[in-house]
């Protein structure tokens, strides 16, 4: 393990430049494609310098656990006497594979067995925290950001010390695997050689992929044309059967909630079993007539105008044999 440079005094925009050059912990999971929040395309995007990292400077939730992680270490520290518990002050970096990189909470001594460890301090509210760390189990995303620090440093082990809701205290420990380890490094080394090839992950259905594709083909070459692989024939039928099993849904669901609505009558509530169903009118709103206001005012029409620039339209149209469209 390096240590690369020390966090003491570091801004939020130099430790986010920081971030852009390798794989941390909380890009891991993401990157491999086993997070629920993040998907590899999105952490392409920010390595390569095509995003930018969400401002969570006036985010509540990431003010209280910084303020909280102290209270937390305190805790873990007092329940582990045989430990003694430090701050890490730096960003680290793997010796051999320069792009993994760590920024851990604190280091963990255990001077009886010659062993080191980590610590990784979380809070969470009382309702998804609760999921979270349901039975005291770690999520995915937990278990590759913990193997994954265990890989930097060369570590022993990791404890998450997590606090939930402000009142309840719980702790979850993940002991080195050097399988894992060495399979992790594989996958995360694949996903680091598409970076620096500038070769984004395969895209797949998520807002991120749709962002990365409006962005890189924001305009179309007027009159050109090409033929698709054939390869692409069984997925163009593939998605053509998919709508219509969306429709057929979409007629089923309006059925039901009209049979709903239709013995629900003109009240506003009703309730089935552990079901609350309301139906109510929203309020009345105001549009300008743009048609109207353009005829008879159209200088006024003119200064409060804007263009809104077009966008790309994606229409896939089916033939039968004889051309008509399906």
């Amino acid at each position: 393990m390096k240590k690369l440079v020390s966090t003491l005094g570091m801004s939020v925009e130099d430790w986010l430049e920081w971030r852009r050059k390798g794989l941390g912990g909380s890009d891991v999971a993401a990157a491999l494609g086993k997070s629920r929040w993040q998907n590899p395309v999105e952490v392409y995007l920010l390595k390569t310098n095509q995003a930018e990292y969400k401002d969570l400077s006036n985010n509540e939730y990431v003010e209280w656990g910084k303020r909280l992680e102290d209270m937390v270490a305190v805790k873990f520290a007092e329940s582990h006497p045989e430990f003694r518990v430090q701050r890490m002050n730096f960003i680290t970096q793997h010796d051999d594979h320069e792009f993994m990189i760590a920024n851990i909470d604190r280091e963990i001594f255990d001077t009886k067995h010659g062993k080191r460890g980590i610590l990784e301090c979380k809070c969470a509210n009382a309702y998804t925290g609760v999921k979270e760390w349901k039975d005291g189990e770690a999520q995915l995303e937990y278990l590759y950001q913990g193997f994954h620090y265990m890989a930097v440093t060369g570590y022993d082990f990791l404890y998450y010390a997590v606090l939930i809701g402000g009142n309840k205290y719980i702790e979850y420990r993940i002991d080195r695997d050097d399988e894992i380890i060495k399979q992790l490094i594989e996958d995360e080394s694949a996903f680091w050689q598409m970076v620096v090839n500038k070769e984004p992950p395969l895209v797949d259905g998520s807002p991120a992929s749709t962002n990365y594709i409006k962005s890189r083909y924001p305009e179309s070459t007027e009159d050109t044309e090409i033929e698709l692989p054939e390869t692409f024939h069984n997925a163009l039928i593939e998605r053509r059967d998919l709508l219509l099993n969306i429709k057929k849904i979409e007629l089923e669901v309006a059925e039901l909630d009209n049979r709903i609505k239709d013995t629900i009558k003109d009240n506003e509530k009703a309730v089935c079993k552990d079901v609350l169903i309301t139906w109510r009118k929203d309020a009345d709103g105001t549009m300008v007539d743009s048609k109207k206001l353009k005829e008879e005012a159209p200088e006024l029409f003119a200064k409060y105008s804007k263009v809104r620039k077009g966008a790309r339209k994606f229409i896939v149209k089916y033939l039968d044999s004889e051309g008509v469209t399906k």
